[in-house]
């Protein structure tokens, strides 16, 4: 009964290891793929800073950076 008791806790251990290793291995990948996702980027028509154009303010078809470059952008 005893080995069987040893046996038992090597082969949970072993289980053990295995799902921590599989875990890390996956978290890694999707990690990396998250890393590779682009993001389209445009160019403040007021200052030239680029940033990722869901983030951007549009005035007309012009991109802005913050709304007091698209106040001013849009100024006669």
């Amino acid at each position: 009964m005893g080995r069987l008791l040893h046996f038992l806790s090597y082969f949970i251990g072993a289980i053990a290891v295995l799902m921590v290793l599989r875990h890390a291995v996956t978290g890694r990948q999707k990690r990396r793929e998250r890393s590779n996702i682009t993001h389209p980027m445009v160019q403040c028509a007021h200052c030239g800073l680029h940033l990722p154009e869901s983030e951007a303010l549009f005035g007309g078809k012009q991109p802005y950076c913050t709304e007091a470059h698209r106040q001013a952008g849009q100024t006669p």
